[in-house]
């Protein structure tokens, strides 16, 4: 982005885990990095400074509560006119074509977890609402649907569909398991029968939403 704006533009970048910024080498000048919970009030100097707030693929790490919380402090950080471009994928949103008994398995057994430990599985349908209910106009949306590409993003969603199974489960097993994940075995039946399916020509798919909203 700091190539595509003009030198005298200002980024930052904020996570709550500095292990995930870029070295201070690797950055342009005009960008830098800082660690901060963003579900807590930022610093004074920055209220009132930006003309627009990116957030991308945080809902994985979300409670229920957390998504007003969150929206109001990034209204504080907006001058007026500025914008909120929030991108988010929903668990709820996830298929599988043809069907797949072993991915049924898996959705099932991480949508009863994330329930138990307090996501809102209703997220992010309802965060127009939110971002509205926090003070932000002009709030829209646009979803991209996985399918709906030339090639359906065959290579990337057969690697997500696959990879991202072992780390979800072994998370739950971690948390006292569920009525299917028992043990690092029922883990291992579960990855190798979604590795098979895609194999025999399974394919997961999602919808991508951008959400934005600007500060009256």
């Amino acid at each position: 982005m700091a190539a595509c704006l003009p030198a005298s533009a200002e980024l930052r970048g904020v996570d709550m885990d500095a292990t995930k910024f870029p070295r201070a080498a690797e950055l342009p000048p005009n960008c830098a990095m800082m660690q901060h919970n963003a579900l807590r009030p930022f610093p004074e100097p920055m209220l009132g400074a930006f003309d627009m707030v990116h957030v991308r693929l945080i809902a994985l790490g979300m409670k229920k509560g957390d998504w007003e919380a969150l929206a109001r402090n990034l209204f504080t950080l907006l001058r007026p006119g500025g914008y909120l471009h929030w991108e988010e994928v929903a668990d709820s949103s996830w298929k599988c074509v043809p069907p797949s008994r072993a991915f049924d398995e898996w959705k099932r057994t991480v949508a009863l977890w994330a329930i138990r430990v307090g996501r809102d599985p209703l997220m992010p349908a309802r965060l127009p609402l939110v971002l509205r209910n926090c003070g932000f106009t002009d709030v829209d949306e646009k979803t991209w649907n996985t399918y709906g590409v030339e090639d359906m993003m065959r290579g990337p969603m057969n690697k997500v569909s696959t990879e991202a199974v072992r780390p979800i489960l072994l998370t739950i097993l971690e948390d006292g398991g569920s009525e299917v994940v028992q043990s690092v075995q029922d883990v291992d039946r579960l990855e190798n029968e979604m590795r098979q399916d895609v194999l025999n020509g399974t394919l997961v798919g999602f919808t991508y939403t951008w959400i934005w909203g600007r500060h009256p």
